[in-house]
């Protein structure tokens, strides 16, 4: 997968809507990037729906776009539909990077908040060498031929940390409560979990699976030779 640097994402404006009390149905249009020389184009139809109760406000935050609003009777909730698009120069490295907005939908005693995010990535690719990642806020993904990978990570809920390595080490650590689906494999060596809790799991003698927290995000590491290590901080 391309690295994230060349490919832009544009977010829905900022704006503040009175909720009607039957509910509604708010339509963001066109969260894109409009980088005019990348031809391929991806996008993705997202929904969102919140109950409505002492609500009334609704606050939108993000960069350009459209709003409608439709009223909807005797519907006790927001639904937001917001469509992603994003442009580059392929279409596979266009939906890569629709993975990367996210939408969040959250209720305040007063308000509605739709919120988006464009996720940040720190993207490598090293034939040898070692990687140290410190404090990284955001997702990260490393492929390394010969080496160790000493990895921070912090990712945004639904981020993702894909490590390849070919001979060497991939030590991660990460906050004990986050979310995702954790993949590790080993051609021959070792891997730990530590101070994290893991439900469903399920190990072999070179492999390990299992669900931590909601399961909203992936952890998919794979070392050839060597060893995998992951820790919760």
């Amino acid at each position: 997968m391309k690295s994230p640097r060349g490919t832009r994402t544009w977010l829905p404006i900022v704006g503040l809507l009175p909720l009607l009390a039957s509910g509604c149905i708010v339509g963001v249009i066109d969260l894109d990037d409009d980088e005019r020389s990348n031809d391929a184009e991806a996008t993705l139809l997202v929904t969102r729906s919140v109950p409505v109760t002492t609500q009334t406000g609704l606050r939108i935050t993000g960069l350009n776009g459209n709003i409608e609003v439709f009223a909807v009777e005797g519907d006790h909730k927001v639904t937001v539909q917001a469509r992603k698009r994003v442009r580059s120069h392929s279409v596979s490295d266009a939906e890569a990077h629709l993975s990367r907005i996210h939408i969040e939908v959250e209720t305040t005693p007063d308000e509605v908040q739709v919120k988006t995010a464009h996720i940040g990535w720190v993207a490598l690719d090293v034939a040898n060498g070692n990687v140290v990642l410190e404090r990284v806020e955001g997702c990260a993904l490393v492929t390394l031929g010969n080496g160790n990978v000493n990895a921070v990570v912090s990712p945004p809920l639904g981020g993702d940390i894909v490590f390849s390595v070919g001979n060497g080490s991939a030590i991660l650590t990460v906050p004990h409560d986050i979310s995702a689906e954790l993949k590790a494999q080993v051609g021959n060596g070792s891997i730990s979990v530590q101070g994290l809790s893991v439900a469903n799991p399920v190990s072999g003698p070179n492999t390990f699976r299992g669900t931590l927290g909601s399961g909203a995000g992936l952890i998919d590491l794979t070392v050839g030779n060597g060893t995998i290590r992951v820790s919760g901080s």
